[in-house]
């Protein structure tokens, strides 16, 4: 087992244990399930990203990669999601904004379970270890843009809140 994968079970067990303990002994109900969640799309990337760099298979490894991206994909909105409860946001805007992040997410992860190579690009073996998203092939603009969209802009409000 590599480096990488042990990483990613540690990000998978250490998560899941802080989800649990905060749904668990949380006192808010809409806090604490809002940050579990967060937990959980956490614990789908380290799953993800651990079968990814333990797969023998460009073909598993693809298949683990579409599970990890779920969790790439709406960590920065379930982010959003317990800091709009958390701080109990009432602005309309700041709803719009959560529906449409939730929205370019659905889209994206509907993408990219039809067309997974063309949103994800190819895999190659790297370091003779395992598989990796080739950066340089193709990627889709609908993948660029919620990338920019939930991981650049959204995050940026979100740490500005």
């Amino acid at each position: 087992m590599n480096l990488a994968a042990v990483s990613s079970i540690f990000v998978f067990i250490s998560n899941f244990i802080i989800g649990l303990l905060v749904l668990w002994r949380g006192k808010n109900v809409r806090i604490k399930i809002s940050w579990f969640l967060f937990c959980v799309t956490i614990c789908v990337w380290g799953l993800g990203s651990y079968k990814v760099f333990t797969s023998a298979s460009s073909e598993d490894a693809l298949y683990w990669w579409k599970i990890g991206n779920l969790g790439i994909i709406f960590t920065p909105v379930t982010y959003y999601n317990f800091i709009y409860v958390f701080c109990g946001l009432k602005k309309k805007y700041e709803k719009y904004i959560l529906i449409a992040a939730y929205t370019l997410s659905f889209v994206v992860v509907a993408f990219g379970t039809i067309f997974p190579r063309q949103i994800y690009g190819e895999l190659r073996w790297v370091f003779g270890q395992y598989f990796q998203v080739d950066w340089l092939s193709y990627k889709s603009p609908l993948y660029l843009i919620s990338y920019i969209i939930l991981y650049w802009v959204l995050l940026f409000y979100t740490f500005f809140v």
